[in-house]
C-alpha cells in the first residue's frame, strides 16, 4: 500500500511565494527502502528551487530597477537634446544679432556713403570757383611780370630814377 504524504513549504514573500502553489505539494513515495534517499533528494530538489526562485525574483526586481533608470535616462536625454537645440538657435539669433551690431559700429556704409558726398560737395565746389582761381593766376602772373618790367626800368635807369621820384 502506497501512502501519499502532504509537505508543506515556507516560502518568503517574494516573487516565489506568488509563484508557489496555493496547495500544499503532494509527493508520492514508495513504501521501500529507498524512500529515506527519494526523500533527501526531493527535499534538496525543493531547496534549489526555492533559492533559484529567491535568485529570479532579486534578479526580476534588478532588472525593473535597471529599466526605471534607463527610462529616467532616455528621458534626460530627450530633454538635453531639446535644450541644446534651443541652445543652438538662440546662439545662432545671438551671433547673427551681433555681427549687425558690429556692422553699425563699424559704420562703414554710413561712413562710405558721407564720404562720397563729402567729395563729390568738395568737386562741385572747385568746379564753381575753378574760373576763378585761373583769373587769380593770371593776375599773379601779369604782377609778376610788371614787378619784374618795373624792376628792370628801373635799373636801366639808374640814377635818374631818383631825380625822377624826386620830381614827381
Amino acid at each position: 500500500m502506497n501512502v501519499i504524504p502532504t509537505v508543506t513549504m515556507v516560502v518568503p514573500s517574494t516573487l516565489a511565494a506568488s509563484l508557489a502553489p496555493k496547495a500544499p505539494l503532494a509527493i508520492a513515495q514508495p513504501v521501500s527502502a529507498a524512500s529515506t534517499s527519494v526523500k533527501s533528494t526531493s527535499r534538496d530538489e525543493e531547496k534549489k528551487l526555492i533559492k533559484d526562485m529567491e535568485d529570479m525574483s532579486i534578479q526580476t526586481t534588478d532588472m525593473n530597477k535597471f529599466k526605471e533608470k534607463v527610462r529616467s535616462l532616455e528621458t534626460n536625454y530627450k530633454l538635453a537634446k531639446i535644450m541644446h537645440k534651443n541652445e543652438v538657435q538662440k546662439s545662432t539669433r545671438m551671433s547673427e544679432r551681433l555681427k549687425a551690431m558690429e556692422k553699425d559700429l563699424t559704420l562703414k556704409e554710413p561712413l562710405g556713403e558721407a564720404k562720397e558726398l563729402l567729395w563729390a560737395n568738395i568737386i562741385d565746389s572747385v568746379n564753381d570757383i575753378w574760373p576763378s582761381i585761373q583769373v587769380i593766376f593770371k593776375q599773379v602772373q601779369l604782377i609778376n611780370m610788371a614787378t619784374e618790367a618795373i624792376q628792370r626800368e628801373k635799373e636801366e635807369l639808374g640814377e635818374i630814377l631818383e631825380e625822377a621820384t624826386g620830381i614827381i
